[in-house]
């Protein structure tokens, strides 16, 4: 198997990312099938998302780890089940909800799906993503699409809270003198006696230096 890398532990980087960037868009993810294994996958998963690269994973047989995988099974079952066991992004979180889940359990997952879908920043895609998880959950695509927008909303919200604020507002200038003492001296000192080739002669105590 060809164009293999390890990550050298569960932790997959954004460093990391980037650089299999420079290779290919397309990533097929193989972590352990264990619980540290599976929210690795899931942290990895927005990785890649956030580089516009396309995730895929591979799920290995329970108990089963790369290594031992491959050591016990023959190249064409290999083959055929690596086929067969890769999934999108959207399948593989569908796939972590559990048949006796309970409804907040399921909403929680599929909240997660739509999170990892606004990371797309290309809308064609997003809209692909959100019919194909429309298929996928049994869930209307508007019904998804409407999500989506909240998301989008509160995400642009949050931004522009975080902006800094407008150069329109209002200043208030006794604070500025307040905290300014000597720069704001210095610029009545300029205003009124600018043009003074006698303002050091006639302010013997004031340091220009």
């Amino acid at each position: 198997i060809k164009n293999v890398v390890s990550s050298c532990g569960t932790a997959l980087t954004k460093n990391q990312v980037r650089l299999i960037n420079r290779f290919t868009q397309n990533v097929v993810m193989l972590f352990d099938s264990d619980l540290a294994g599976v929210d690795a996958t899931l942290k990895a998963i927005d990785t890649i998302l956030e580089q516009e690269m396309s995730p895929k994973i591979l799920c290995l047989p329970e108990g089963e780890d790369p290594a031992s995988f491959i050591l016990e099974n023959k190249k064409e079952f290999i083959d055929q089940y690596i086929k067969k066991n890769t999934f999108d992004f959207i399948e593989f979180k569908n796939n972590q909800i559990p048949k006796s889940a309970t409804t907040t359990e399921q909403i929680k997952t599929i909240k997660s799906i739509i999170n990892s879908i606004k990371i797309i920043e290309n809308p064609i895609s997003q809209t692909l993503h959100i019919r194909r998880a429309s298929k996928i959950l049994n869930i209307k695509e508007s019904d998804l699409m409407n999500e989506l927008k909240v998301k989008n909303s509160k995400s642009n919200f949050l931004e522009k809270k975080n902006l800094p604020e407008s150069k329109d507002q209002i200043i208030d200038f006794r604070i500025i003198q307040k905290n300014n003492l000597e720069e704001c001296q210095l610029i009545r000192l300029l205003i009124n006696y600018g043009e003074s080739k006698n303002i050091l002669k006639n302010n013997p105590s004031i340091n220009l230096s």
